[in-house]
């Protein structure tokens, strides 16, 4: 279905910034299905919060390459307490107003992380609301890279987790800030050039 609508040079100069497309078309479309998209995400959260939750069909992982520059990975320690039922409510909606942004990302690690150990009662669910954020693209050294960094933070004293060096392997190689609620990770941002916002869990 064709619209037609009246928008200013100045909006349109806007939204092909934002979109980062310059054809006018594809930049309009693109900046409408990044706004529903994030429309959406923001109703699923109150979904959860609110013990709503209610399944909602998937947008396509194809909006993985966002133009934005300053978006960031949520880590997995955050998502955990934003899903898990018996967090408090200032710790969910803590966890909630970061997920909600719009600069906020997914990588293949904290997905693997949260999925793993999904119950099966609630799989469909998370995974509605994992679906509907870009995936941080894996470098395909990322294991002989995450190598490298452990070997860098055994050399300092400290032996991270597996799954914490593949997360920080993926923001070094895309310059994605990590916000997490782990204090593990500023351990490896000493040894490294990673960007960790080592945000305090809000008190029970």
């Amino acid at each position: 279905m064709k619209i037609t609508v009246d928008i200013s040079e100045n909006d349109l100069r806007e939204i092909q910034r934002h979109s980062g497309e310059q054809k006018k078309g594809p930049a309009i479309q693109k900046f409408i299905a990044d706004k529903l998209k994030l429309a959406h995400r923001l109703e699923i959260s109150r979904k959860f919060l609110t013990g709503e939750w209610e399944r909602r069909s998937a947008f396509d992982r194809k909006t993985s390459q966002r133009s934005c520059p300053v978006s960031y990975v949520i880590d997995s320690s955050i998502w955990v307490d934003f899903f898990r039922a018996a967090s408090p409510a200032a710790l969910k909606h803590q966890a909630a107003k970061l997920i909600e942004d719009e600069r906020a990302m997914l990588c293949e690690p904290v997905l693997f992380e949260l999925l793993r150990a999904t119950p099966a009662a609630a799989r469909r669910n998370v995974q509605s609301q994992l679906d509907l954020f870009p995936l941080a693209p894996t470098p395909r050294g990322l294991w002989h890279d995450a190598a490298q960094l452990g070997q860098k933070c055994l050399g300092r004293g400290f032996v991270p987790a597996a799954m914490d060096l593949l997360i920080a392997q993926v923001c070094l190689d895309q310059n994605l800030e990590l916000i997490t609620f782990d204090r593990d990770f500023a351990e490896i941002a000493r040894v490294s050039s990673l960007r960790v916002r080592d945000v305090d869990p809000a008190s029970k």
